[in-house]
């Protein structure tokens, strides 16, 4: 496990998934602290961002584990 934590950290700025990934991470955790986004995506939208946050980071995340479980 710590081999694949290792190599995903590694160079994750060269893979634009990892790079999305962690820019996604961002985003929940500056809306989970704050909750700014709220007055962006307006309050008839906001739940759908905020469960489409949710299911593109555990997607992206699942994808990202098995590529490098992989090599």
């Amino acid at each position: 496990m710590r081999n694949i934590i290792r190599k995903i950290f590694r160079n994750w700025w060269k893979s634009k998934t990892q790079l999305f990934n962690a820019m996604l991470v961002a985003v929940g955790l500056i809306e989970a602290n704050t909750g700014e986004f709220r007055s962006l995506v307006g309050d008839d939208n906001y739940g759908f961002f905020i469960v489409a946050i949710g299911v593109l980071g555990w997607y992206l995340r699942t994808v990202t584990t098995k590529s490098m479980e992989d090599k």
